[in-house]
């Protein structure tokens, strides 16, 4: 079982707990897996995480949201059956790979200016 959270098609927050892994991604040297996971556009980047809360992939692709439904005369959205997931993740440590092996330093900022010296009292 997957649990994804997001923010598709500008809505708020979307969690999504019923995704199941439907394809492990060995015949593409585990660069990627397929879920059934409920994502819509906006989705991608989205963080995905199995039962014990681990994040194991990012969202980056997924089958059509919307189709034509030339009956009712209106788009309306693409339900597919829990077994037809075509989502596509990054598994998380593909994704590690594009941070640079050393964290950007920010740049040097100036010394504070000195405090005047001190003055003798007049007298």
């Amino acid at each position: 079982k997957l649990l994804m959270i997001g923010f598709p098609d500008g809505l708020p927050a979307k969690v999504e707990d019923g995704g199941a892994v439907s394809d492990t991604g060995s015949s593409n040297g585990y660069e990627f897996f397929t879920a059934s996971t409920d994502a819509f556009g906006g989705n991608s980047g989205s963080g995905v995480f199995d039962e014990q809360g681990t994040m194991i992939g990012v969202l980056v692709r997924g089958v059509t949201d919307y189709v034509s439904d030339d009956e009712r005369g209106c788009t309306v959205v693409n339900e597919l059956p829990n077994s037809a997931g075509g989502e596509g993740i990054t598994y998380v440590d593909r994704v590690a790979q594009f941070q640079p092996s050393q964290p950007a330093q920010p740049p040097a900022l100036p010394p504070p200016p000195l405090p005047p010296p001190p003055t003798s009292p007049a007298e």
